[in-house]
């Protein structure tokens, strides 16, 4: 199926099952600027989708639909080669491990590598 306009994100009749029970069905367009929210409960497929969309749905899962993105049709096309990707916000995933990397950094030797590099003009952006 062709989308009227070919700009943005086509969701086209995405329905994601888990053990013969459908979680989530839906298709939307959503253009360059717009915004789409998928609210529900735990275990209604919101995690599901995004990780559809990034091609690494796990298999316990069934997926069917389309996704195109500025009228490529990605659905069959490996993660790696979608060219796109997500960060999920878990606090457990992301703030805590963070936090003991940024809590175990050493001011002297960061102050070590920095004087060098500025010595020979190599400091800032690339």
């Amino acid at each position: 199926m062709k989308p009227d306009t070919t700009d943005g994100l086509h969701l086209e009749a995405i329905s994601i099952a888990l053990n013969g029970r459908t979680l989530l069905s839906l298709s939307a367009h959503i253009r360059p600027g717009d915004i789409l929210t998928v609210m529900g409960p735990s275990g209604s497929g919101k995690s599901a989708l995004l990780a559809y969309l990034g091609g690494f749905l796990d298999p316990a899962f069934t997926a069917s639909g389309h996704i195109l993105i500025d009228g490529d049709d990605l659905t069959g096309v490996v993660a790696e080669k979608r060219r796109c990707g997500m960060l999920f916000q878990d606090p457990v995933a992301v703030s805590a491990p963070f936090g003991r990397w940024q809590s175990s950094i050493r001011t002297d030797a960061i102050d070590r590598t920095a004087r060098p590099a500025a010595a020979h003009g190599r400091t800032g952006a690339a």
